[in-house]
């Protein structure tokens, strides 16, 4: 497994046994009592990946070997030009409501044949995938790896309930500015190195912290009790850029996508 599908692995794994949940009115990270009513159902899909000085280096690399078998007149089996946009890209979605938290993570790379040895075998290209679909209640947990098809399921997190709480406090650190990103309010930090986190600003009465003070870092997965909305890496650096296609807040859920498939 890839190192980025790895760690959120570790991730994942640390929510569902209850190790991330959500801030409480007390601040010792206990659940609420009693779930919100009014607690709104959300739909998160977003993009994420690795830009070197805002290039996405391995998708460059991939068509420069391309090119280069196709300069030696070696036969090339290239990954779909309409695929070509998600390799060493990671898809994250999310759906929650009051009582419930699903995830899929699905993440993209250049897949070859295993010890290549011929020219052919070289310049034979397919788009792999890894990453992970979960589902999480206070009764049952579901983990499928999209690479191997292993499904785990295990006791629920009760943590998991989202309930009215006290608004963080503070107005979050310096540099700090309001904006909108896929219609909805977010703080956008920027940190010294010229990274930029902007996290929803519209979840505090339901716990959800509203402003970062950390680059973002994909490593560490989703998570219960913030939702990143828009991040860039620095200008002149390596790091990892997050964008969201959709947010949706009070819609109904899509119940078969939210839940990992059976076998």
């Amino acid at each position: 497994m890839p190192a980025a599908a790895a760690g959120l692995a570790a991730a994942t794994l640390a929510l569902l046994a209850g190790g991330c949940g959500g801030p409480a009115a007390d601040g010792t990270g206990n659940a609420a009592p009693s779930a919100a009513a009014d607690a709104p159902t959300l739909y998160l899909d977003q993009v994420v990946q690795m830009l070197e000085e805002g290039r996405n280096a391995q998708l460059e690399g991939y068509r420069d070997r391309v090119q280069r078998c196709r300069e030696a007149g070696f036969p090339v089996q290239p990954i779909p030009a309409s695929d070509e946009h998600l390799i060493a890209t990671q898809r994250w979605r999310m759906w929650r409501d009051r009582d419930r938290y699903a995830y899929r993570m699905e993440v993209w790379h250049v897949a070859q044949p295993e010890a290549p040895s011929t020219p052919a075998e070289l310049c034979t290209f397919t788009l792999g995938l890894t990453g992970l679909h979960g589902y999480v209640d206070a009764q049952r947990a579901i983990t499928l790896d999209l690479e191997t098809g292993e499904r785990m399921e295990s006791d629920g997190n009760p943590d998991i309930v989202m309930a009215v709480r006290d608004p963080p406090g503070g107005s979050g650190p310096a540099g700090t500015a309001a904006a909108t990103v896929a219609g909805q309010p977010c703080n956008r930090w920027q940190a010294p190195s010229g990274a930029t986190v902007c996290m929803w600003s519209g979840g505090t009465r339901w716990g959800f912290a509203s402003s970062a003070d950390d680059e973002f870092n994909p490593g560490t997965g989703m998570h219960l009790d913030h939702i990143v909305l828009e991040a860039s890496p620095p200008p002149d650096a390596i790091g990892y850029e997050l964008r969201t296609t959709t947010f949706v807040v009070g819609a109904p859920l899509d119940e078969g996508a939210l839940q990992p498939p059976q076998p």
